[in-house]
């Protein structure tokens, strides 16, 4: 399953900051601008939003009954804690639906 939709809920302009910051720093942290690595340091947490969907189907329940075409989509936040790689991302369930793929009211 892939992502279908992916929203940046960190502010943009903070992230191509936080970007341009961890460039600058560089590989030498003995060359490190203090000033640039505690602004880094204090960025607050990326977050961003995916919404995944899956294509399925519910088997007959009777012989005689056909299949039911499915899909389901799940709305989940992901937010990159400071400690990250070191601690795994947090993840919420914002929104789940799960429904036929066929038009209502047909029987």
């Amino acid at each position: 399953m892939f992502a279908d939709e992916f929203v940046l809920v960190s502010s943009a302009g903070g992230v191509e900051r936080l970007r341009e910051l961890s460039e600058s720093l560089g590989e030498d942290a003995a060359g490190t601008d203090a000033a640039a690595l505690r602004e880094v340091a204090a960025h607050p947490p990326l977050e961003c939003s995916l919404q995944l969907t899956a294509h399925g189907e519910r088997p007959a329940a009777e012989e005689g009954e056909r299949a039911v075409p499915l899909v389901a989509s799940i709305l989940l936040r992901v937010r990159l804690p400071v400690e990250y790689p070191k601690t795994p991302p947090v993840l919420a369930i914002e929104d789940v639906m799960v429904t036929t793929q066929e038009p209502l009211g047909r029987d």
